[in-house]
């Protein structure tokens, strides 16, 4: 019955996943998780959590790079002000 259970749920998301369709796959899996051993849930939860891990790291990454953009342009604003400033236009 397990096996069945197994064999069944890699069927379908091997179908989901090779036809692009990554959201319904795991929506089907997370629906599937309760009926598969323990054993293959620990290893798909530890395999989701990596992934997530993963993907906070990127946003993290990518907020850090907006972050690095809005600095050199507050810099270059604030050189570009000081340099009216000095040429009698900032006022």
């Amino acid at each position: 019955m397990i096996s069945n259970i197994v064999a069944d749920t890699y069927e379908k998301l091997a179908e989901l996943v090779s036809t692009g369709k990554e959201a319904e796959a795991h929506d089907f899996l997370a629906s599937r998780m309760k009926q598969l051993p323990e054993a293959l849930q620990a290893d798909i939860l530890g395999i989701m959590l990596a992934e997530a891990v993963h993907e906070e790291a990127r946003e993290m990454e990518a907020v850090q790079q907006v972050q690095k953009e809005g600095v050199a342009a507050m810099k270059a604003l604030v050189a570009l002000k000081e340099s009216l400033e000095k040429s009698g236009h900032g006022q």
